[in-house]
């Protein structure tokens, strides 16, 4: 029985391919697997290596944590072979997974393919007086670094008042866009927000509670945030 360390150590040896394969394909805990996995993608004979991801990486059998692996190695290695290049693709096609699109985004940055664009960071403090929809069409993109905000809360106060709930996030939304516009990459967006309890009109009504929370996580990822708690 192999410990993680001593599969750690076998990338090491260029001898070692055919004894990480039998790691890999034997009947060892998952944390083992990976990185006989991982000590694969290392060693120096591209051809095996290719030839073992291309007959693992689709085979939904593994699990997707040994698959992020065979990824990452596709991710390194197709900087000097093409063919890797062209795994990656259809790996990513082929299993639809937003980690592994989050892990070619990341790589990508990394290389430089990704790079901000330049244009006017905002180096002195500064208040835009107004609505955020407008406002914030005033900043150059990737020019803030971070973005804290305590948004209206849905009909909660008098400034706060939309004519459904729809409407609402359908206007923070908008705003989640422009400041995802103005973020440099990599940057935060950080919210204060809780859910809603309306007011009853009457004794005779229910109270209506929004959880304004879940709908913003929502709204965030499909405007292309990542979730960190």
């Amino acid at each position: 029985m192999y410990s993680v360390e001593q599969v750690k150590a076998l990338a090491k040896d260029n001898t070692s391919f055919d004894t990480l394969i039998k790691i890999f394909r034997g009947n060892y805990p998952i944390d083992i697997k990976r990185e006989a996995v991982s000590s694969i993608g290392r060693q120096q004979d591209s051809e095996k290596i290719y030839n073992f991801l291309k007959s693992e990486a689709f085979n939904k059998a593994n699990p997707m944590e040994l698959i992020y692996q065979m990824f990452r190695t596709c991710l390194y290695k197709s900087r000097k072979d093409s063919r890797f290049q062209d795994l990656r693709e259809k790996i990513l096609e082929f299993y639809h997974n937003e980690n592994l699109y989050k892990m070619d985004e990341f790589y990508n940055y990394r290389q430089g393919k990704h790079k901000p664009s330049g244009k006017q960071k905002i180096l002195r403090p500064l208040l835009l007086v107004g609505n955020n929809e407008e406002t914030l069409k005033q900043l150059p993109e990737n020019s803030i670094n971070l973005i804290f905000t305590s948004p209206p809360y849905y009909n909660a106060r008098e400034y706060s008042d939309y004519s459904s709930y729809d409407e609402y996030l359908s206007c923070m939304r908008k705003i989640f866009l422009e400041c995802n516009r103005v973020l440099e990459d990599g940057r935060f967006l950080i919210i204060n927000v809780s859910p809603v309890i309306t007011k009853r009109p009457g004794r005779e009504f229910e109270s209506i509670r929004y959880p304004i929370h879940y709908d913003f996580h929502k709204i965030l990822i499909e405007s292309k945030y990542y979730f960190i708690a």
